[in-house]
């Protein structure tokens, strides 16, 4: 329990209290998404391709957005492929600028679904290095009571990933028995996952689920596909889950806020005032700071104006509306950072 006599609190405790519809004595400044940029990487002299593929880089670099954009929490992995990788695609490591993308999806047939057993995440392909990089970033931010929050990929997105996305959404129109049997597999590796992640320290979980958005498939859909895997997943973590699904999300944000996460993070398309009618008294929300309009195209003062709108909307948990593309410059994170403390005092 939070001792909420105390006259300060950790970070960790200030996101605990938020997820839990608590007083807070202000908005925290955490990151729950993609923190890795190409400044951070040349300030800190840690960079991709070995931050996505060592623990101790990883870890390092994960610190160095605390420690130099200021961040109140670490945030890995920075990519969006670990378990797709798991699961058999091959990636294309040619840029160390940019995330490696999915050059091959794992099923090329129909038949090999049958095939796919799900992942030892302590022995298969990254899965390791990103519970040791938990383990190691736990050990070291705990005295400093920031939270350790861990990207995971949910388990409509992974099969999409897995099968080649077009082919998958195919599949979920003309052959349900197909997408179903693939989306067992995936979600069982987000399971196996996370508890892996969680026992080696994670206070919060971020499920990137990003194909499932209105952009791609109906709401509709998204009920028998998406959402009852998502909610399987839920019950199964010992710790908060931030839901976080791209695009025009507004058809289904009753949904996301229906599925037991304890927090739901919207993309700038979304009105923050909208997701706050769906979510009040059921749980937090994070964004939605455009980390395109603002973040990567602005300047400082339209970042931070914009950052004082979304917290004006009633945000719980103000942060950027997606990952952070690795362009987008240090002045300009800092200003969503000063931003917050700045507008986000006392609920």
């Amino acid at each position: 329990m939070v001792d909420i006599l105390k006259k300060e609190i950790t970070s960790e405790e200030r996101l605990l209290l938020t997820v839990c519809l608590g007083e807070v004595d202000r908005l925290p400044v955490i990151q729950p998404l993609q923190t890795g940029t190409i400044e951070l990487m040349n300030q800190s002299g840690i960079y991709w391709p070995e931050a996505h593929k060592t623990a101790d880089k990883m870890a390092g670099l994960s610190y160095a957005a605390h420690s130099i954009i200021g961040f109140e929490s670490v945030r890995i992995p920075f990519d969006i492929n670990v378990e797709a990788e798991a699961l058999g695609c091959t990636l294309d490591w040619k840029r160390w600028d940019m995330q490696p993308p999915i050059k091959a999806p794992a099923i090329s047939s129909p038949d090999m679904i049958d095939q796919l057993e799900v992942p030892d995440p302590t022995k298969t392909a990254r899965m390791p290095t990103v519970i040791e990089a938990t383990g190691l970033l736990s050990s070291k931010v705990k005295a400093e009571g920031l939270p350790v929050i861990v990207g995971i990929v949910g388990p409509f997105m992974i099969a999409g990933q897995v099968r080649g996305v077009e082919q998958f959404l195919i599949e979920v129109i003309k052959r349900p028995d197909l997408a179903h049997k693939l989306l067992k597999v995936s979600t069982q590796t987000c399971i196996e996952y996370v508890k892996e992640v969680e026992k080696a320290g994670a206070s919060a979980i971020t499920i990137v689920d990003a194909t499932s958005s209105p952009d791609l498939i109906s709401p509709r859909h998204y009920d028998a596909f998406s959402k009852p895997y998502v909610e399987d997943m839920i019950r199964n973590s010992k710790v908060p889950n931030i839901l976080h699904i791209c695009g025009k999300t507004r058809p289904i944000l009753d949904r996301m806020v229906s599925t037991g996460a304890k927090v739901v993070s919207v993309d700038s398309s979304v009105d923050m005032a909208d997701l706050k009618r769906a979510a009040a008294g059921k749980c937090a929300t994070a964004g939605n700071v455009s980390v395109v309009g603002s973040l990567f195209l602005g300047t400082p003062d339209e970042v931070a104006e914009e950052t004082r709108t979304v917290i004006a909307k009633g945000v719980d948990i103000p942060c950027t509306s997606c990952g952070i593309a690795p362009p987008t410059t240090m002045d300009n994170l800092k200003a969503m950072v000063s931003a917050i403390r700045r507008y986000g005092g006392k609920k």
